[in-house]
């Protein structure tokens, strides 16, 4: 499945087609495998046990809550809850030809055009929630707002449980960010930082492994808006599909590499800093998930 996203011009001279005609074969196939994701739910939000899973692997990697261990447990409004990580979110930029219409409204911070991918993984680089397409331009915070994510329902965040991310997002009850460092942070504040950071990274991971074993997600040549959404689509739901039958990418993708360069490439949102965030019910949460973590990540 790699050849879908080979410089298309090298595969009609490969196949001896037209260019049209490999672009039409592309776009068939990557429509075939939305029509698969839709059957086979192979990007899908997690159930209610398959949620207590993935918490309890954070939990077991890094010392965050989950199940099966010690929960945090905390009060708001006389009713107790139990919270545990479902997912880390972020954003990645892919960069593209300049498009006809509205050019300069896909050029980000670093000055090249590109649109974005707003992903949501689990533990093992599976991606859950996908939202691709919006112009480079904008930030992963006005992202994650105009997606359907940020209007997920309570309920789909089961016993309380919640996304992390980095300080492009704002504190929320269902999105945990780790505090804003302006020299006055506690030691312990800290420490949830450095261990928020470590779980974070594995949606920087998860994309990393994606753009290294589908290259053509380095740069996507192609004007049409609505190929590049169905590439970029198709590739994460071949990326869980990759995972899911245990296809190592180790031979063709060096991780590490591949984060550092992706670290030199996306634009920082982080110089934008939101004011200090209001919602005290979120507040409240962190400081309990920061008293629940395991007491030799303190240490």
């Amino acid at each position: 499945m790699i050849i879908l996203f080979t410089y298309c011009r090298g595969i009609a001279l490969r196949f001896d087609v037209s260019k049209s005609t490999a672009w039409n074969a592309i776009y068939r196939i990557c429509k075939a495998l939305l029509d698969v994701n839709r059957i086979h739910n192979i990007i899908a939000w997690p159930s209610a046990n398959r949620a207590a899973h993935i918490s309890d692997h954070f939990y077991r990697r890094y010392g965050f809550p989950g199940k099966n261990n010690r929960y945090v447990t905390y009060v708001l409004n006389s009713f107790k809850l139990l919270t545990g990580i479902i997912g880390s979110i972020d954003g990645t930029h892919i960069k593209i030809t300049a498009p006809k219409d509205s050019h300069v409204s896909y050029i980000n911070r670093k000055g090249y055009h590109s649109v974005l991918l707003q992903g949501v993984c689990d533990h093992n680089k599976l991606f859950i929630d996908v939202y691709a397409g919006e112009a480079g331009s904008i930030h992963d915070y006005t992202l994650f707002l105009r997606s359907d994510l940020s209007r997920r329902p309570d309920e789909n965040f089961y016993n309380d449980t919640h996304l992390i991310g980095d300080l492009a997002y704002k504190l929320t009850t269902k999105l945990i960010v780790g505090f804003k460092n302006f020299g006055l942070l506690t030691d312990r504040q800290k420490v949830f930082n450095k261990v928020l950071a470590k779980a974070r990274a594995v949606i920087e991971n998860a994309f990393a492994l994606l753009k290294g074993r589908f290259r053509r997600l380095k740069f996507i040549e192609t004007i049409r808006p609505d190929l590049l959404c169905l590439l970029i689509m198709s590739a994460c739901i071949l990326h869980n599909l990759c995972i899911l039958h245990r296809d190592s990418a180790e031979d063709i993708v060096r991780i590490e590499e591949q984060v550092a360069m992706e670290r030199l490439l996306q634009p920082n949102n982080l110089l934008d800093v939101f004011p200090l965030d209001e919602n005290n019910r979120a507040q409240i949460k962190r400081n309990n998930i920061i008293n629940g973590l395991r007491q030799e990540r303190i240490n």
